[in-house]
């Protein structure tokens, strides 16, 4: 697997970004699947909320996020998603 720099920028900054009140952080990992790799090139936040007993993402935030980013990269796909 491997991790472009400016995916894990972006998810440290949304960390660093985080409001003191949050638990955590969850985003998307984007980019391209080969057949001996997996390369991970872009990331962005989802919003979400939690409860004691749940935690929601915002999917109409989601598919926008993810319409525009393959608008920029349309050969990527969603990989993943990251929670720190």
């Amino acid at each position: 697997m491997r991790l472009q720099a400016g995916a894990l920028f972006s998810i440290l900054d949304h960390y660093l970004r985080r409001k003191d009140s949050q638990k955590r952080v969850i985003g998307t990992l984007t980019g391209v699947r080969t057949e001996n790799e997996v390369e991970v090139r872009t990331a962005f936040a989802v919003l979400h909320s939690e409860t004691a007993d749940q935690v929601a993402i915002d999917e109409d935030y989601f598919r926008n996020m993810l319409e525009i980013s393959q608008r920029v990269n349309p050969k990527e796909q969603v990989l993943g998603w990251y929670v720190v």
